[in-house]
């Protein structure tokens, strides 16, 4: 079954989810239905490279050992460069692994780096150097984000200092909010030709794919208690 439709492996008994081969099968069909695979299979580096090679955004559910390992995960970079989104934490706080993913992939859409990271001037760099557009404001946005009264206040930083505000509602989905922001920059950065606006968001525990835009943009952030 999982060769017509691996993501069918999730329906499959504990003793299948551990079964390398089935697991190969059904990643090679859907590289997503690694999300399913059992702890043991979820850490083998030639299963996980199969379903980064049918789905660039799997990374994300490979073992944490895997995802940390710096050598594997340039190599997956250098093929698939979205995947620097499932990487671990750890490696996408690294600054050299940051700029790395940056220089083989200028277009991924959203770095999830530390607070200090774009405010680096190597960093600031590199982005200039492949992001900006010729006459062009570089389209790049620090989000900071706040949860007040029911409502995400989001405030972007452009490199060069121009502010941009905009506001969605609590169930408001990551696509709702990534297209908040978009109008803010563009009332603003009207003379602007690019099609992309790259987002370095604090606050969220990993990067946010295009698998998660219609996923609600609270799950990814720890919201205070009202009380």
């Amino acid at each position: 079954a999982v060769r017509s439709c691996g993501l069918a492996l999730q329906f499959a008994s504990r003793e299948y989810l551990e079964d390398k081969e089935i697991v190969l099968a059904a990643v090679r069909q859907n590289g997503l239905a690694l999300n399913f695979a059992g702890p043991g299979v979820s850490a083998d580096r030639s299963v996980v490279q199969q379903a980064l090679l049918q789905n660039e955004w799997t990374l994300q559910f490979a073992s944490d050992e895997v995802r940390s390992d710096a050598d594997f995960v340039f190599e997956a970079l250098q093929r698939n460069p979205n995947s620097f989104g499932g990487a671990s934490l750890e490696l996408r706080s690294d600054k050299m692994m940051a700029l790395r993913a940056l220089r083989l992939q200028p277009n991924t859409a959203i770095f999830v780096v530390p607070r200090t990271l774009p405010q680096d001037p190597d960093f600031q760099a590199a982005v200039a150097s492949h992001l900006a557009s010729p006459g062009d404001e570089v389209p790049v946005l620090s989000i900071s984000v706040e949860f007040v009264s029911g409502q995400f206040l989001l405030q972007g930083t452009s490199m060069s200092g121009v502010i941009y505000e905009a506001t969605s509602q609590e169930e408001a989905s990551v696509a709702d909010v990534a297209a908040s922001i978009w109008r803010a920059w563009k009332q603003k950065a009207t003379q602007a030709t690019t099609k992309y606006l790259h987002l370095v968001l604090h606050g969220a525990d990993r990067c946010l794919s295009p698998l998660d835009a219609s996923k609600p943009f609270r799950d990814f952030f720890v919201l205070p208690v009202e009380e």
